[in-house]
């Protein structure tokens, strides 16, 4: 039955003792909190009850905070967050949340044990962000996100967000001062200022940029990490569902350097043919001057796509999409950094094919280059039409540049790697 304890503050749940569950043994026992967990069974399968630990019991108060968390828990229902089934009073125990059992390991353990992977890395990050974007949905905020409080199975390696304890959302206006662990706390909430979700993804970076100093992992992983975990708030990724979006862009891009790294081999090659070739022909023509196979002075020959423009028709169908269609930052963002990447690797190939050929002059190069960048210029400036102040486009133009100069680079030290 329910009745109100001295405590005006809560409704408590002190229903009739249950003797349906079985228990098996305690597990933990915070030394910090009030809370204590058990393994238990019911008809022959295993469930964890959370309690509160004995000098806590009498307390209204500390049965008020469990009710709280089991109120707050009870109806969100992702397969990345621990299932609570119900509350109800176990003899000896009192008062218990009644919750899914996870046959795995925290993630503090996997950290510890140098087992996480580029893979499971990757997987937490989809996972975990998943599960925030879900309560975050419900307005609820974590505000104790850290490795003890991530499970990962045993059996496919899949996250599971626990411990809601320490929650908030738009249902409570109790118990909303200072919480979390301190390492994992974003400053406004160590500050007991109002906390949103982007205090989550503040603990979600500092989690990332924990594994990524214990093991090593690839570049993209860290910048994500510290995009997460910026000090000031307006720095950070707003929203919880923008995580994977950035993680992928930053994937992306990493790749396809990786990419054109491997296609310079090729190329060097190539290079290297022309220039035997090249030592062969002067050997024969030793009565005249050998002609550079970079001819500053010979006569250009247009390219078909610097005069028509580089831009193909599906990026113009974007430029035009972007004029009538304002985008978010973010969505602009991705888009621009798509046909940049298309555009400048087209751009590439065209110049190392006219170097083959004989028709490639360092002024007609330098025209090339200028024509295409005001021309990706205007792309971005279009796709970011109504957010032209934004660090995303900055990051887009200074994206072109540096792109460019490395083909330049490449031109005349001989190796035009591109990228």
């Amino acid at each position: 039955m329910n009745k109100k304890g001295d405590s005006e503050f809560f409704e408590i749940y002190d229903n009739e003792i249950s003797p349906r569950y079985e228990v098996i043994k305690k597990i933990y026992e915070s030394k910090r909190g009030y809370s204590s967990i058990y393994l238990a069974r019911r008809f022959g399968r295993l469930f964890i009850l959370k309690t509160l630990q004995e000098k806590y019991r009498g307390s209204d108060l500390y049965k008020g905070l469990l009710n709280k968390e089991f109120e707050i828990s009870f109806n969100l229902d992702h397969p990345n967050l621990c299932k609570v089934y119900e509350i109800v009073s176990i003899p000896d125990l009192g008062i218990s949340i009644v919750m899914e059992y996870v046959d795995g390991k925290t993630l503090s353990e996997y950290i510890n044990d140098n087992r996480v992977t580029t893979d499971l890395l990757e997987k937490f990050i989809y996972e975990v962000s998943g599960a925030m974007e879900y309560f975050h949905k419900k307005q609820i905020i974590h505000r104790d996100l850290k490795p003890d409080n991530i499970l990962i199975t045993n059996k496919g390696n899949n996250f599971k967000v626990i411990d809601f304890g320490l929650s908030d959302c738009d249902d409570f206006d109790i118990f909303t001062g200072p919480a979390g662990t301190r390492h994992y706390a974003s400053p406004e909430l160590i500050e007991s200022k109002d906390p949103d979700q982007r205090s989550d993804i503040y603990s979600f970076g500092v989690i990332l940029e924990e594994i990524c100093s214990e093991i090593h992992m690839p570049g993209y992983f860290s910048k994500l990490a510290k995009k997460c975990s910026a000090h000031n708030v307006e720095n950070r990724i707003s929203e919880s569902g923008q995580i994977k979006l950035y993680y992928d862009k930053l994937k992306r891009v990493a790749e396809f350097k990786k990419r054109m790294l491997w296609f310079s081999i090729p190329i060097l090659a190539g290079i290297l043919v022309i220039v035997i070739q090249f030592a062969g022909s002067k050997t024969k023509q030793s009565s005249t001057p050998a002609k550079s196979i970079i001819d500053t002075s010979a006569q250009v020959v247009a390219l078909p796509a610097i005069s028509k423009g580089y831009i193909n028709t599906n990026s113009q169908a974007s430029e035009n999409n972007a004029v009538n269609i304002k985008r978010n930052p973010d969505e602009s963002y991705y888009e621009s950094y798509r046909i940049i990447e298309t555009q400048i690797d087209s751009f590439r190939r065209r110049e190392i094919e006219k170097m083959g050929n004989g028709e490639f002059s360092l002024s007609g190069f330098s025209a090339d280059s200028s024509k295409i960048s005001n021309q990706l210029r205007g792309v971005v400036k279009k796709e970011f039409s109504g957010n032209e102040d934004s660090w995303q486009m900055h990051s887009c133009i200074e994206w072109i540049d540096k792109c460019l100069k490395k083909i330049s680079a490449g031109i005349r030290d001989g190796s035009l790697t591109g990228r």
